[in-house]
């Protein structure tokens, strides 16, 4: 029976194997890398629509604002010089005015000509994300097309080995069964280890003392003294 349990283990280590030669292949890795870069870009560029529509929103009043000004200082301009004004204190004050409208015309101006070249850096900014992200996409489906074909090849070895861990637990008893599965994680998927001809334990490398191995031979219940698995030797 640990004979059984010893190559229901080496099936499960084939299967594990699998699974990690799955996960540290090249294309897997691949396609891990382009997944965070295409995520770090997509949020790049999601943070920039966001700055873009802030823009936008705050451009949206400019035009207004600057034609609204450029009334004022035109209308205080008008009166100045259209004679209508009688005294120096009031055309002071109306030279004051149109001062005060040409320097908030002028910031204004100025503030809209910096929200532009803001946006329009940004916007550039984006298209250059958009390209970069459609060119991650493209290696993406190129990678995942590569992982694809060798996946193939990995599902139908899984499947063999699904296959014969089937057959083989089927002549296991569920008390042997039952102990092996008890005892797998404690040893790392390995809890049954087979002694070879010179004494030393497929476990961990160690070579058992030979009255040890005579007991295994003998068919005695018997566990290494280094990593206290079950020990078995396989009489074929």
């Amino acid at each position: 029976m640990l004979k059984l349990l010893f190559q229901l283990q080496s099936i499960e280590a084939a299967e594990r194997a699998v699974h990690n030669e799955k996960k540290n292949s090249a294309e897997y890795q691949r396609l891990c890398a382009l997944k965070a870069d295409f995520e770090r870009e997509k949020h790049e560029w999601q943070e920039l629509n966001e700055q873009i529509a802030q823009i936008e929103q705050a451009l949206f009043a400019y035009p207004a604002l600057i034609k609204e000004l450029r009334e004022k200082c035109e209308a205080e301009k008008q009166a100045i010089y259209d004679g209508s004004i009688n005294s120096t204190k009031e055309l002071d004050a109306r030279q004051s005015q149109a001062a005060a409208h040409e320097q908030k015309l002028a910031e204004a101006e100025q503030e809209a000509a910096g929200l532009g070249e803001k946006k329009a850096a940004l916007d550039a900014r984006q298209a250059e994300l958009k390209q970069q992200m459609e060119g991650v996409y493209q290696q993406f489906m190129q990678t995942k097309e590569q992982f694809q074909q060798r996946q193939a090849q990995w599902q139908a070895h899984e499947r063999k080995l699904a296959e014969q861990k089937a057959a083989l637990v089927k002549d296991i008893d569920p008390d042997s069964l039952s102990w092996f599965e008890q005892n797998r994680d404690k040893f790392h998927g390995s809890p049954v280890a087979r002694l070879d001809a010179k004494h030393v334990c497929s476990g961990c490398r160690t070579i058992v003392p030979p009255v040890t191995y005579k007991r295994t031979v003998l068919g005695q219940k018997t566990f290494c003294e280094k990593c206290s698995r079950i020990l078995f030797v396989d009489g074929d």
